[in-house]
């Protein structure tokens, strides 16, 4: 239903509608159990606010006593008119009951058609929805996807998994919603298991302790529901997203309303490959976080976001960040690693930076290389600009990578300007070790 309506016009109609109608309205306070819709209480007590506000002469009276406290005038008016068209379209005519007349009902339809004003009384006609309309509306939405990627949800709002799309919602009043007050991390799924949860979990946990929120349940548990919703989701291959919030609670920027913390979880369905195309980036002008907040994972990826944009708007995949002391620090969401001249694979210092749980993989991993002889070594060191750029490869680590080659910087070339066979070599260990490693990095997920 839409409504629309100027203050002044609501006034007009309270003055010339006969108060029979308004009576009958307000001595069926009680009528959501007698078959009417569910908002038709509230529009009742929305026209003894009206009334309360504009009373037209003593006949409305009976209702002024039963008046609430007045809301905002524009309010007053648009549910005004919402009132007028729900009694007027009613199964159950109002006038019949309370001796009223059809006329009445004519009447109050007859100015109804007649609110909207125009030029500058025209007010935006705003759809007014029940919690039925409301699911229907996100479920056609989702109706309209060929495919659906979030195959399942978990929320400790609501205990429990659900596999619709139209239910994979958050509250609005959650801390993590509107302070920012929430950290998060993913795990990769790999044809049925689950890669790297332990370190993740851990990682998150860390985030968590940062950030002052307090799990609402045990490590061992939050194991055990993220293993449980991607059992449920049957996804074989994707990504695994949970996060730890303040909680819902209120609006305010301390925690202290919020009753308990809150986990989330969704499995996203996605196809997952080796990346072996090289990509171009650029030098971020955003700030990058300080050491304190960029360590942990939190919710707050503004400057994440802003440093992707500025590099897409510049033609490149992504952006480099360079810290105070000019020292290469990462991208924003991803780490990066560079094979020298004389192959040594160096990663810059997790000191001021996140601690990439596929990095530290790599950095085991390529211990493997350097007993072959294909690496010299292996370092995590700070690195310049200069250094950086006189790279003879160059890659960026993450988990939905695992590895992306760089051949571009700043519209400099690395190396000779091509993906290099040591990038690829280092790809090839962690591909490997995602889909056929061991099984104290693998967990297998016990599909329902």
């Amino acid at each position: 239903m839409s409504a629309c309506v100027s203050a002044a016009n609501a006034r007009q109609v309270l003055a010339s509608t006969s108060p029979t109608v308004f009576t009958a309205w307000a001595t069926q306070g009680t009528s959501r159990r007698r078959g009417h819709p569910p908002s038709f209480p509230l529009l009742q007590c929305t026209v003894s606010r009206l009334l309360r506000a504009y009373p037209a002469d003593a006949a409305h009276l009976p209702i002024l006593k039963r008046s609430l406290p007045s809301a905002h005038s524009s309010a007053r008016a648009l549910l005004f008119q919402c009132a007028i068209e729900t009694v007027c379209s009613s199964p159950h005519p109002m006038e019949a009951r309370a001796g009223g007349s059809s006329s009445d009902c004519d009447q109050l339809k007859s100015l109804s058609s007649n609110l909207n004003g125009k030029g500058k009384d025209r007010d935006l006609c705003i759809p007014v929805y029940s919690a039925p309309e409301v699911l229907q509306k996100l479920k056609s939405k989702w109706d309209s996807v060929e495919k659906q990627p979030y195959r399942a949800m978990y929320s400790s709002v609501f205990g429990g998994i659900t596999v619709d799309p139209t239910m994979m919602v958050i509250p609005l009043d959650d801390h993590m919603v509107h302070r920012g007050h929430g950290v998060f991390d993913t795990a990769m799924i790999l044809d049925g298991y689950i890669y790297e949860l332990d370190d993740h979990l851990d990682r998150l946990l860390g985030s968590a302790s940062m950030a002052k929120i307090a799990p609402p349940f045990p490590k061992s548990t939050l194991k055990s529901i993220l293993i449980q919703t991607t059992a449920v989701s049957q996804c074989k291959r994707g990504s695994l997203r949970y996060w730890l919030s303040a909680g819902p609670g209120d609006f305010l920027l301390s925690s202290a309303g919020c009753p308990t913390s809150a986990f989330y979880a969704v499995v996203v369905e996605e196809d997952y490959v080796p990346l072996e195309q090289g990509v171009k980036v650029t030098t971020s002008t955003v700030r990058m976080k300080p050491p304190e907040f960029a360590t942990m994972k939190s919710v707050n990826y503004l400057p994440n976001v802003l440093a992707v944009l500025e590099a897409e708007e510049k033609g490149a995949y992504t952006s480099i960040w360079v810290d105070d002391d000019g020292y290469v620090a990462e991208g924003p969401n991803v780490n990066v690693a560079f094979i020298s001249p004389s192959k040594e694979l160096l990663l810059p210092s997790f000191d001021k930076i996140l601690g990439g749980c596929t990095a530290k993989r790599l950095i085991t991993l390529a211990a493997a290389l350097v007993d072959q002889g294909l690496l010299k070594s292996v370092c995590v060191e700070n690195i310049t600009v200069d250094q950086a750029k006189g790279s003879a490869e160059m890659m960026l680590v993450g988990s939905g990578l695992p590895i992306l080659p760089i051949t571009m910087w700043d519209e400099q070339p690395i190396g000779d300007g091509k993906v290099g066979e040591l990038t690829l070599a280092l790809s090839d260990l962690l591909w490997q070790d995602m889909v056929l490693g061991p099984e104290t990095h693998r967990i297998p997920v016990p599909y329902v």
